[in-house]
């Protein structure tokens, strides 16, 4: 037994050599510019000019486009364009007209067979609920 625990610590010291000095990964040399990786320094908005904040609004008006709306009559209308046109942000109202749907979306939960779900579909046309469609899963 004092041999056999002479033998795993012998063959554990055997590694811990292997490990630290045969099978080494060459250190991969990396060269940084210290001006590279400094954080470039933070303005207050005093510090800015005026036409720094003029060009940076040019680019964000040109860059992105947003929707708002719906607006069924033109009170909110005038009131968000007003605050929008307050923010410096260009406004052009546009009228659309589409179909609106009126109603209910109900889902029923899924049926055992198949004719469960065709029962189920023929009482609802009976009592009236002529836009039933039964759905797959």
């Amino acid at each position: 037994m004092r041999t056999f625990a002479l033998l795993l610590i012998l063959i554990n010291v055997c590694f811990l050599f292997w490990s630290q000095y045969i099978d080494v990964q060459p250190a991969a040399t990396v060269t940084t510019n210290a001006e590279a990786t400094r954080a470039p320094r933070l303005m207050l908005a005093t510090e800015r000019d005026a036409s720094a904040q003029e060009k940076s609004k040019a680019i964000a008006a040109e860059l992105s486009c947003i929707s708002i709306g719906p607006f069924t009559d033109n009170t909110p209308l005038a009131k968000h364009s007003n605050r929008l046109q307050n923010a410096s942000y260009g406004v052009a109202p546009r009228t659309e007209q589409a179909e609106v749907f009126a109603g209910y979306w109900v889902s029923l939960p899924s049926f055992a067979k198949r004719a469960d779900a065709d029962q189920t579909l023929q009482r609802l046309r009976a009592a009236g609920v002529t836009d039933a469609y039964l759905l797959p899963d």
